[in-house]
């Protein structure tokens, strides 16, 4: 709903008419959050116009790719509208260079949505804000308190950047709701949101802000963005194991990887031994086209021990399957 409303706003902001909208495009990262593509289709934008960008070797967007993809989708008329950067992804925890994009879309004056959702709480954090880099230049984001801020689900915030957002953008004629069409009215969230009647979810965050101040936050992204490389370190330590990739967050994508076993097969049903065990919730995703297990590390009271057993049930089970 976030990712939808960001992009709602960003149509309506920049003036477009709706007899274009059938030309309507984005560019976003290939490793973007589903929700993106869902919100964009929702709208009616259609898949070929959901313009996925390739990713690096650590699966960043390729901003060096942005401004020939951009060129290629103008020729083909279509009118690309925004550009998503990624903080972070969901499937590795990967980053996006914010700077390098918010540097594209000033230059074609597109609109500048960050998908903040999972990582944009490191801004709370002195050791890890650097990966948030050209954030405040975006004209929008996204970010769910209920992730890494410590709030039940669900809830989540989007974030203008002021100056830049049209007013009233979903405000159809309501006179038993407002008298006044085109007053800001920021208390009316009616006038700002797809449902007219919503819970208080910001009431958990607010109470945790008063109760503890932004210092709480820092501490619980230190803790488990410093336990996501902790557990990467021992993960490259153990034998017959190996990461994706070198986490940034806390998100870790690894796998058994012995010699002269089929990796893939056998880590899909490690992930379903261990989802049968119940010991450990471990799941599954694909990094550049093979099959890892994922764990994303949320619980500030995981310790090492934990950790240490976790590999050990890995190993224990895929020692298992492989005598099979």
């Amino acid at each position: 709903m976030g990712n939808l409303t960001a992009l709602v706003t960003a149509r309506t902001s920049l003036g477009i008419e709706e007899k274009d909208y059938h030309k309507l495009a984005i560019m976003v990262s290939g490793e973007a959050h589903y929700s993106v593509e869902r919100a964009a289709k929702i709208m009616g934008i259609k898949s070929e116009n959901i313009i996925k960008v390739p990713v690096d070797d650590k699966c960043s967007i390729r901003s060096e790719f942005l401004e020939d993809i951009y060129q290629r989708a103008v020729s083909e008329g279509k009118i690309v509208f925004c550009v998503i950067g990624c903080a972070c992804t969901t499937s590795v925890g990967a980053y996006d260079d914010l700077e390098a994009i918010a540097d594209f879309a000033e230059k074609h004056q597109l609109w500048f949505h960050v998908d903040g959702a999972h990582g944009g709480a490191v801004i709370f954090s002195d050791k890890y804000r650097h990966l948030l880099q050209g954030i405040e230049r975006s004209d929008s984001l996204i970010l769910d308190f209920h992730k890494m801020m410590l709030v039940p689900p669900l809830s989540t915030a989007i974030i203008y950047n002021a100056g830049n957002r049209k007013v009233n953008e979903f405000s159809p004629k309501a006179a038993y709701l407002w008298q006044d069409q085109l007053s800001e009215e920021w208390y009316n969230s009616a006038k700002h949101t797809f449902e007219c009647t919503k819970p208080i979810t910001v009431l958990h965050t607010y109470a945790i802000m008063r109760l503890y101040g932004d210092d709480i936050y820092r501490q619980n992204v230190d803790t488990l963005y410093d336990l996501g490389k902790e557990f990467a370190e021992m993960v490259r330590r153990t034998k017959n194991m190996e990461l994706a990739l070198e986490p940034c967050s806390n998100i870790v994508c690894f796998r058994y990887a012995a010699a002269g076993i089929e990796c893939d097969e056998v880590n899909r049903r490690i992930a379903e031994e261990l989802l049968k065990d119940g010991s450990y919730y471990v799941v599954s995703t694909e990094v550049k086209g093979k099959y890892y297990l994922r764990i994303t590390l949320m619980n500030p009271l995981t310790d090492r021990k934990c950790l240490e057993r976790l590999i050990m049930k890995v190993q224990e089970t895929a020692e298992n399957l492989t005598l099979i």
